[in-house]
């Protein structure tokens, strides 16, 4: 690699040290075939059999099951002909989980099905909705409150039923146990009141604070849960008769034992516990405020909770019992995990499935949450305050297929722990669905994530409709990543309005808006798809050494499609996307680098095979950015000494730059990975390059004189400003007119052109353009950036948009 732009490796070998971004695809880059069957039963397009092969010869392939090729997205990839053999499989595209996005992704014949409903609002005002309209997420309108009244619903929809005026077990600090519990006559012990209403009705506890809510009550006792029996707080009791429920009122337990307040597995009726501030036993090694053990009826609303110290602490703990799953609903509360030694997490789920809802200050028109963790406010927060530790979660999800994070303020905060992350996902995750948060992971010395997902046997969580999923860090020596995906776990991102690396943290060492990577011991990558996001970018602030909007490691990432921008965003060294040797396919999405004080790349590709069509990709944003770049590329492809090769097909690819800067600008930079290949690697057709706006410009640069493309066909190398270089070529000698460049005898080339492509500011070509009818069928993609047939006329465009007359 040259020195120009190799520095994209500099920052040292290693998973956690390899920060230059990703590549993605997407959908058909070959007609569908319809014909194959089995993974075996590849369809060769000219008829030869066997693994040799001529020069320019290509067959079909695919991987997936039989008799999904050609249904849905599915569809076959292309083998090429590299040096006597057939290389390996680009631009396949097998059966995936469903997404949102009006199409069939799981190959079934069916589109966006089993996508299943979304939920809001409580009690009587509760409606559900389809999780998917016409390709979109779907929203849900809450009905309309009314007063409460006494008959078994919750008319006012705060959580609580029959909480006001109605007949209750009453429980205050002036009360004994040997009263009935009457407002006149109240109770003592919260405990005592729930077996009273358990045995003779009735099946609500009314629990008041100090009698004129100055100071609140404490109420010392290992709170044990009753089937049915609803546990209310917040009473106030300053004259006799008087027990209405007041926010200034609270109701404290202090938790006696390391389970804190208990709901076992014989809770199986809804059993609501609400309007209390509950606080773990401090001193048990581990520790929780709430601990749900089987319980199918848990309901923990409106609560202000908090895990205590010892070595591992939660705010809520929901654990299977005896295989029994637990499924409670956690609803409006301030929950905190506490400062455990070791671990604290806000809400901890095993072998269980929670729906963890509505934890969350403010949402916006579409029922996203958009508030974010603050003292006092509906929120889940992994550690209570500053302090060491390994490891802190906002919520912890452990083998929770099923489990449900939806309208949350979800944050790990106030931590100097190694770890840290607001959601954090092993085990089993089949069916779980984080939907509409807002996801902060903050504070963590070595790694700080949004939503980290580990092995997950083999599953897809979905990762839909948030409005922002962020990290941060105080640390100079750590990496920040918005999404983190390793191993068998194999996310679907869709459609989230904002995820980004680091969102405010100055000086450390790398920040990705999503990592899809592979797990070094199984060897297994994860299979992540990164569908219709509105942004995805890895720093937004501070002086990083590096910053990648999407990196896909080694055999990661099936899909990247549709996503409004993809950008590197701000750091020393900016990638939109970066990829190793991987296949994916990435189709019709905005990228760019960003803003870069040295280098800026929109697509690194090192080593990859991956299919890339329909894409508008640009290096250095320009003018906009304060940095001055050294270098700024739309895309930069790193050979390797294998038979892998990039497609580059029907894409815009801008160098950026800055007009104003002394830099050099490339479209396409070919460089070396690590040894020089046998031959030419690369396959680059119906593309618009241009070379940018630095004060050295190249349309198409080969830094090392072994790094060739094997073919350059129907291009659009489009000078539109001098000094500009048309085709470095052998890494010394500059090409400056196309037929010299339609000339080259080391590659297969031809019907290149070299004329302005008149694009409208939205990036159509205009009926006038030269690239109208100029490109080539051969490889080329089913449609175009906006999803129109290819072609529309005669003949193919160049570029990624199809001109619709």
């Amino acid at each position: 690699m040259t020195a120009a732009v190799s520095a994209t490796a500099a920052a040292g070998a290693g998973e956690d040290n390899f920060w230059t971004g990703v590549l993605n695809r997407r959908v058909p880059a070959t007609p569908m075939l319809a014909g194959l069957t089995s993974t075996t039963d590849i369809v060769y397009r000219d008829g030869f059999d066997g693994n040799h092969c001529t020069a320019n010869q290509t067959r079909a392939c695919y991987g997936g099951a039989g008799g999904t090729a050609g249904v849905g997205t599915c569809s076959a990839g292309t083998q090429y002909c590299v040096d006597g053999q057939f290389g390996a499989c680009t631009g396949q595209l097998t059966p995936g989980a469903e997404s949102c996005n009006g199409r069939d992704d799981n190959c079934d014949g069916n589109i966006d099905n089993g996508l299943g409903t979304i939920t809001c609002g409580i009690g009587a005002c509760q409606q559900t909705a389809a999780a998917c309209n016409g390709g979109t997420p779907g929203t849900c309108t809450p009905g309309a409150p009314s007063t409460e009244v006494c008959d078994g619903i919750d008319n006012d929809c705060d959580g609580a039923i029959d909480e006001e005026g109605c007949s209750c077990v009453h429980v205050a600090p002036t009360g004994s146990d040997i009263n009935p519990g009457t407002a006149a006559s109240p109770m003592r012990t919260i405990n005592a009141a729930i077996v009273r209403a358990a045995t003779s009705g009735p099946n609500i506890v009314c629990v008041a604070a100090d009698p004129g809510c100055f100071s609140g009550a404490n109420y010392d006792e290992a709170v044990v849960m009753h089937n049915g029996v609803h546990v209310y707080g917040g009473y106030q009791t300053l004259f006799v008769n008087d027990w209405t429920r007041s926010a200034s009122c609270v109701s404290r337990i202090r938790a006696q034992d390391a389970l804190g307040v208990s709901f076992d597995a014989t809770i199986v009726d809804p059993t609501i516990l609400d309007g209390f501030t509950i606080s773990a036993q401090p001193a048990a090694a581990t520790n929780a405020a709430i601990t749900v053990k089987g319980s199918t009826g848990a309901v923990i609303d409106n609560n202000v909770i908090s895990g205590g110290g010892g070595t591992t602490s939660y705010g809520i703990n929901v654990i299977d019992d005896a295989g029994k799953t637990a499924t409670p609903t956690i609803t409006a509360n301030v929950i905190t995990g506490g400062n455990g030694t070791a671990l604290a997490v806000g809400v901890r789920s095993l072998n269980s499935a929670p729906v963890v809802r509505a934890n969350c200050g403010t949402l916006d028109a579409a029922g996203r949450c958009t508030a974010s963790c603050t003292a006092g406010v509906r929120s889940i927060q992994a550690r209570t305050a500053a302090g060491t530790g390994t490891e802190s979660d906002g919520v912890r999800l452990e083998s929770s297929p099923g489990a449900v994070i939806d309208q949350n303020a979800v944050c790990a905060t106030a931590t100097s722990t190694a770890d840290a992350a607001a959601i954090r996902i092993s085990g089993d995750a089949s069916g779980m669905v984080i939907r509409r948060n807002k996801v902060q992971g903050n504070g963590g010395q070595q790694k700080s994530v949004g939503i980290w997902a580990d092995a997950c046997a083999g599953a897809a969580p979905w990762i839909i409709d948030n409005s922002q999923i962020s990290a941060s860090t105080g640390s100079a020596g750590a990496h920040i990543e918005g999404i983190r995906a390793i191993g068998n776990c194999h996310p679907r991102i869709d459609s989230n309005v904002r995820i980004v690396g680091n969102v405010s943290a100055p000086n450390t060492v790398s920040a990705t808006g999503v990592l899809c990577g592979k797990d070094a011991g199984s060897g297994v990558s994860s299979r992540c798809t990164i569908l219709g996001n509105a942004e995805i970018s890895g720093s937004a602030a501070g002086a990083l050494a590096a910053s990648t909007g999407i990196r896909c490691d080694d055999d990661a990432c099936a899909l990247i499609q549709d996503n409004q921008l993809i950008s590197g965003k701000q750091s020393t060294n900016s990638t939109g996307i970066s990829l190793g040797n991987t296949d994916t396919l990435l189709d019709a999405n905005v990228v760019e680098a960003g803003c870069a004080s040295s280098i800026g790349t929109g697509l690194l590709s090192d080593d990859s095979h991956a299919r890339v069509q329909n894409n508008r990709i640009t290096g250095v944003a320009g003018v906009s950015c304060l940095s001055t770049p050294s270098t700024s590329v739309a895309v930069e492809v790193l050979v390797g000494n294998d038979s892998n090769e990039i497609d580059l097909h029907s894409n815009d690819l801008f160098a950026g730059g800055n007009i104003f800067n002394s830099c050099t600008g490339i479209g396409i930079a070919f460089d070396l990975s690590a040894q020089a290949p046998p031959g030419a690697r690369g396959i680059v057709r119906n593309n618009i390059v241009r070379s940018g706006d630095c004060s050295q410009r190249f349309d198409i640069a080969e830094l090392d004189a072994a790094a060739d493309p094997r073919v350059l066909q129907n291009n659009d190398l489009w000078k539109d400003s001098t000094p500009n270089v048309l085709y470095r070529n052998e890494a010394a000698v500059n090409l400056a007119t196309i037929a010299d460049v339609n000339l080259l005898s080391d590659i297969v080339v031809g019907a290149n052109i070299s004329a302005d492509p008149v694009l409208a500011v939205d990036g159509h070509i205009a009926a006038n353009s030269a690239c109208r009818n100029t490109g080539t069928s051969a490889g080329g993609p089913l449609y175009d950036f906006d999803g129109d047939l290819r072609p529309q006329e005669a003949a193919f465009d160049i570029g990624a948009d199809e001109y619709h007359p």
